[in-house]
């Protein structure tokens, strides 16, 4: 099966712009008000790039929302009726392998781009970190707000922030849960760049994904090789990461608060809290 003929449940269809670019675009079907990142997603993911690790067209893979208020909300609490479920030692089983999965896209070897529109928390900023440049509009948000429900982030973020924004500021985000904005983002260079209009941030991307289309395969591949040698985290520490997530999380104390969350989102719904979760985070606290 071609690239352009690879069509995804919870992506919708992935559409190849440029006989060398591909373009996908997220929508979970069982969380379409905010976008959860789920077995669904995880899974087709996964079967995505399982299919460009060994494409020879493709140099560049743009990845956005259909949603303009969330790139990715977060993992998702709670299953939904309808999303598959896995066994924990199953590639698409979200929970326990989303790390090894954004590691995979580290690995590809065309670029990849995250169009960043809205909200962007837990696994969804842990994907969009994943990914080789990450373009946002100002008044997108990022976050990892694992800490206030009792665990530690489990795909990758206390891996690949401190590479992009530093020690210090790593573990303020990381220890308080609070969002930051694009704008703020890009100047802690958590993000490429930030617009103003989504317009904007749409147009610089698809001029940047054409200028990268044009230079040859090899020299693309061996560059983020390359790259990947000075920057990339261990898989090691990733595992780690992932264990130690699966761990916290299946806490009492961490059950509580999931419990508590699920509460004060009406299962995960669109409202005050999942629309502000950084500000809000501490109301599981009351």
């Amino acid at each position: 099966m071609s690239i352009t003929q690879f069509c995804l449940l919870s992506f919708g269809l992935l559409l190849q712009v440029l006989p060398v670019q591909a373009e996908l675009t997220s929508e979970s079907p069982s969380h379409t008000e905010i976008n959860i990142y789920d077995n669904k997603i995880q899974s087709d993911l996964y079967d995505l790039v399982t299919q460009l690790q060994n494409d020879i067209t493709v140099k560049v893979v743009v990845f956005r929302s259909a949603n303009p208020d969330f790139f990715l909300a977060h993992g998702e609490l709670t299953a939904r009726e309808g999303t598959p479920n896995f066994a924990l030692d199953d590639p698409r089983n979200e929970v326990a392998s989303a790390w090894r999965l954004f590691y995979n896209i580290t690995e590809l070897p065309m670029a990849s781009i995250a169009v960043v529109n809205g909200r962007a928390r837990g696994a969804g900023n842990e994907f969009a970190m994943s990914c080789d440049m990450r373009f946002a509009t100002k008044s997108s948000m990022f976050g990892q707000p694992e800490v206030g429900l009792g665990f530690n982030p489990g795909a990758g973020a206390t891996q690949y922030l401190p590479r992009l924004i530093g020690r210090g500021r790593a573990l303020e985000y990381l220890l308080t849960g609070l969002d930051v904005t694009g704008e703020e983002a890009e100047k802690l260079g958590w993000v490429n760049r930030a617009f103003e209009e989504a317009s904007e941030m749409e147009e610089f991307v698809s001029d940047l994904a054409r200028r990268i289309a044009l230079f040859p395969n090899l020299a693309i591949a061996n560059i983020k090789a390359l790259v990947n040698t000075a920057t990339r985290p261990r898989l090691e520490d990733l595992a780690e990461e992932g264990q130690r997530y699966l761990g916290a999380a299946s806490t009492e104390e961490a059950q509580g608060l999931i419990n508590k969350t699920l509460e004060l989102t009406n299962d995960e719904s669109r409202g005050w809290f999942e629309l502000n979760v950084g500000e809000y985070l501490p109301k599981l606290y009351n």
